[in-house]
């Protein structure tokens, strides 16, 4: 609504302006990271899930956001009415991504987009993956095999198309996913590394510290 911001929707990095608009997926992590002072940011988070096939970041003009804020201003009336109008506050919702996918659409539409280039089509298909996956598997052949390439491929392309190999990226979501759990929940260390599928705590802990240079409680403790 005002202002700028710097996120990462899971490994994806943003910047966003007064008129961006985002959509995501269930279980994405949404991490501000950078606010400049005038910043102003209204938002929508579902217990109840509406469906969405895939995250949606979009500049819109204007015209657009006037009308998707009018949504949200009504949305708003329809959820504090008593006693609480469920179907009508789903739908609601449902009305607006429909509409934001609309606009995307019609966007794309315009531009008449190339085609993506293969090595950065595998690139997105490997990030999706590792983050509906990394808290079970953390190995490139796993990743390899979901792609039906050979791992030696697979690292080749993630080198070529971002700078970086691709237990970066896997070991990048990780640490997404356990920082989310030390800032917003209660678990103790020890659940936390049995959650990410850690052999035990000392290993997610040095796992932890060798990534961010805190360990779990230090972290912890800062926030």
């Amino acid at each position: 609504m005002n202002g700028d911001v710097d996120v990462h929707l899971d490994l994806e990095q943003y910047h966003l302006e007064k008129g961006t608009v985002i959509v995501s997926m269930p279980d994405v992590i949404l991490e501000f990271e950078r606010f400049s002072p005038d910043v102003a940011v209204c938002g929508i988070g579902m217990k109840k899930t509406v469906h969405v096939d895939e995250n949606i970041v979009l500049n819109t003009d204007a015209k657009d956001l006037e009308v998707l804020l009018r949504m949200m201003h009504l949305l708003w009336d329809i959820a504090t009415w008593q006693p609480f109008r469920r179907d009508a506050v789903l739908k609601m919702v449902g009305a607006m991504v429909a509409n934001v996918q609309y606009i995307r659409q019609a966007s794309d539409n315009a531009r008449d987009k190339a085609p993506m280039p293969r090595h950065q089509e595998l690139f997105q298909q490997f990030k999706t993956l590792v983050s509906r996956h990394c808290e079970q598997e953390r190995n490139i052949p796993f990743y390899a095999s979901e792609m039906r390439i050979s791992p030696h491929h697979l690292s080749a392309v993630i080198s070529r198309a971002s700078g970086h190999s691709a237990l970066y990226w896997i070991n990048r979501a990780v640490v997404l996913r356990a920082k989310v759990l030390l800032h917003t929940s209660n678990l103790l260390t020890y659940e936390i590394a049995d959650r990410l599928h850690f052999a035990n705590p000392p290993a997610f802990n040095n796992f932890f510290k060798r990534e961010t240079g805190l360990t779990p409680m230090e972290y912890r403790e800062s926030k």
